[in-house]
């Protein structure tokens, strides 16, 4: 496995207030990573959504030093956030003025209508208890392609090895202009996360600070094993 790699890193952070927030940041920030998600939906959750519209106001993305994927992670999607329609179009409508992209959820896109840019889009669909079957994944990554976003994601849940090896499969099969990001979660998908980019998967998440999802490997583990395949 020696082609060259373009995997490129994200890490999770979840935005909260004080001085913990900051540090963690600084943290990522200062770390190999090439990009920072930041995760919205806990301080939704917390605050409200006036509260975080006016938090995100008093952000300075720019001094981040990396790029950002805003993400409002609903409930159903495995997030924290109970939004309404009307919120979750207010929020979108508030990331897109900010640098980055901007994620939406597969189920959320025909309701953002108008604040819909697909050239800042990550376009995400999760399933934190099963693996879909291959028709089924052929759907959603061909539901995807049609609103033509920069990125089309997919992060589900094995129950077996095979699981793990249909979501990489159909993530090589699909044939597109468009990036993409397959994820399997849990222990038995970390593998997933590590070979990616050998199926046409150019992103992977680890941590740096925070874990957003289960089987998330530390920044340091995934760099280990990359190496590691690397040398094969």
């Amino acid at each position: 496995m020696n082609q060259k790699s373009k995997l490129k890193t994200i890490c999770p952070i979840f935005l909260t207030e004080g001085e913990d927030f900051q540090k963690a940041l600084d943290v990522i920030e200062q770390s190999t990573c090439h990009m920072i998600e930041m995760r919205l939906d806990e301080y939704f959750d917390q605050y409200g959504v006036e509260a975080l519209l006016k938090k995100l106001k008093e952000l300075d993305p720019e001094s981040f030093g990396k790029e950002v994927i805003w993400t409002l992670r609903t409930r159903p999607q495995g997030g924290k956030a109970d939004v309404s329609p009307e919120e979750y179009v207010q929020v979108i409508e508030a990331i897109n003025q900010l640098p980055g992209l901007t994620d939406v959820e597969l189920d959320q896109v025909t309701k953002i209508k108008d604040h819909y840019i697909p050239e800042r889009t990550v376009l995400s669909w999760h399933d934190f208890e099963q693996t879909p079957g291959t028709q089924e994944l052929a759907g959603l990554w061909d539901e995807m392609e049609m609103y033509m976003p920069k990125i089309e994601k997919i992060s589900v849940m094995p129950k077996t090895s095979k699981d793990v090896q249909n979501l990489l499969q159909s993530c090589k099969n699909h044939s597109t202009t468009q990036e993409k990001i397959a994820i399997s979660m849990g222990e038995m998908g970390k593998i997933s996360r590590i070979l990616a980019d050998f199926y046409g998967s150019g992103y992977t998440f680890a941590s740096a600070i925070t874990n957003s999802a289960p089987g998330q490997p530390s920044l340091e583990e995934l760099t280990f094993y990359r190496s590691v395949f690397a040398d094969r």
